[in-house]
């Protein structure tokens, strides 16, 4: 396994610490697995993965995305559920006729 520590950074101080990963195993070596580690806040989300590693130099191939605004989709799911939930769950009543 090899992993990378990654330090967040917001406004000089660190606020959390990254550490993806690439595992290889004893039975399918040629078929390693990446563990990838994120940061998550209410604006945006840090994400990072361990790409490519070269064992005999040692360097490593890391992507860094920064999302912005993720976490706001779950919430308009959950806004668009209730919606649901709303117009499934009144009945409709007839008019009487004048």
């Amino acid at each position: 396994m090899i992993t990378a520590d990654l330090a967040v950074l917001k406004g000089g101080d660190v606020v959390d610490v990254l550490t993806p990963a690439r595992w290889w195993y004893y039975q399918l070596p040629e078929q390693p697995t990446t563990e990838v580690s994120r940061y998550m806040t209410v604006g945006e989300d840090v994400y990072a993965s361990m790409q490519e590693v070269d064992l005999t130099t040692g360097w490593t191939q890391l992507s860094l995305y920064i999302n912005p605004l993720v976490n706001w989709i779950w919430v308009g799911m959950m806004v668009m559920l209730g919606g649901a939930l709303i117009c499934v769950g009144t009945s409709k009543t007839e008019a009487a006729d004048a």
